[in-house]
């Protein structure tokens, strides 16, 4: 074979590769083309399926859920808290006698509680008519010489009191007022009568007073 004529047949079969080749890379392209297609339809598929169930479950009603212990309702409104009726309400206690008023002690005073007096008037002691004196030292004293320490609200006092003096248990024939302290106990003329401490000014030497919550029965 001459030079010219080996020369055409390499220049053929060169010619024939580069076109199989060129040929390859087009099925690849054109599988990869397919595989993005299918690929995004399955993906738009996933996403209307989603919307879907999404729109069923903003739809569906709200289950009816009973109200709690204590409240009524209805489906689609708030439950409402049941309250006590006015029946109820009008069992609970109230106060008897008087209503307590404010009185002013000074030391070396004592005060006539069922005079309607307001403040004590210079006296020696809890003598006469005096249910109640502040001595010097801030001892405080009644007229028939005990008080009966009392707890509990101002609507309960009197009958309070009148169990904690019909007992006669615990007692005292004189205290120091202090801020709270409540006490029941007997007027000169022997009503029963209560008393709560709302001030107390004792720590100067020269003068010193209370202010009481006084109620007489």
């Amino acid at each position: 074979m001459s030079g010219d004529a080996g020369t055409a047949v390499l220049a053929g079969s060169v010619a024939r590769l580069e076109t199989g080749d060129r040929h390859d890379r087009r099925g690849v392209v054109a599988l990869t083309i397919v595989a993005v297609a299918l690929t995004s339809a399955i993906v738009l598929i996933a996403v209307v399926a989603l919307v879907g169930a999404s729109a069923r479950l903003s739809g569906s009603p709200t289950p009816e859920t009973p109200g709690a212990a204590g409240t009524t309702g209805t489906p689609g409104t708030s439950p409402r808290r049941v309250t006590p009726t006015a029946a109820a309400s009008a069992t609970a206690p109230k106060a008897g006698g008087p209503a307590a008023r404010e009185v002013r002690l000074d030391r070396g005073t004592g005060i006539d509680l069922e005079s309607g007096a307001e403040k004590g008037q210079r006296t020696d002691g809890p003598t006469g008519g005096a249910d109640l004196y502040l001595e010097r030292f801030n001892f405080m004293q009644s007229s028939q010489g005990v008080f009966y320490p009392d707890e509990g609200p101002d609507a309960n006092a009197e009958s309070r009191c009148a169990q904690l003096i019909a007992d006669d248990l615990d007692r005292a024939k004189e205290v120091i007022p202090t801020v709270g302290g409540q006490y029941c106990f007997l007027t000169s003329e022997g009503k029963h009568a209560w008393l709560r401490v709302k001030y107390a000014d004792l720590t100067a030497t020269d003068k010193g007073f209370v202010v009481l919550a006084v109620a007489v029965w």
